[in-house]
């Protein structure tokens, strides 16, 4: 896929339900009836974002807003991320400048001792982005003028 192609509708619902499914269902962090009640989606509505086939339906853009905001920012960053982008709060967290450069040494040291032989490997890689993206979150925030 090119840089300038935009995805295709049908991929764009399947990384969606792909989302939600990763948030809600047995087994997840979420129940139907959970996010029902946090959103105030109908179940019926909420578990046909995660049917299979003809079934499945993609939520409209509305919904997918409330979705955003229940699930949080990972949820959000798993949706944007198919057309590569991601997502961060935009309220500073940390009144003290102490508290952000604690978050910044911190994940300096754990990015220095997991590039310390040279590479970073997959599973490394796979430990690394969260903590990236708590950097990216705890920084963004002094560099996104908001409203407020």
């Amino acid at each position: 896929m090119s840089d300038n192609a935009l995805i295709e509708q049908d991929c764009a619902s399947q990384q969606i339900a792909r989302a939600i499914g990763l948030f809600m269902g047995a087994g997840r962090k979420y129940s139907v009836a959970d996010v029902s009640l946090g959103t105030g989606i109908p179940s019926r509505t909420l578990s046909s974002y995660v049917a299979s086939g003809e079934e499945r339906r993609t939520p409209a853009a509305d919904k997918l807003l409330v979705l955003m905001h229940f699930f949080g920012i990972e949820f959000t960053s798993k949706v944007l991320g198919s057309i590569g982008l991601g997502a961060h709060e935009l309220v500073v967290k940390h009144e003290r400048p102490g508290a952000v450069i604690a978050t910044l040494c911190a994940a300096t040291a754990m990015i220095a001792e997991m590039s310390a032989d040279g590479v970073i490997d997959h599973r490394e890689r796979a430990q690394l982005e969260p903590i990236a993206d708590n950097v990216i979150a705890t920084l963004q925030p002094f560099a996104t003028r908001t409203a407020g």
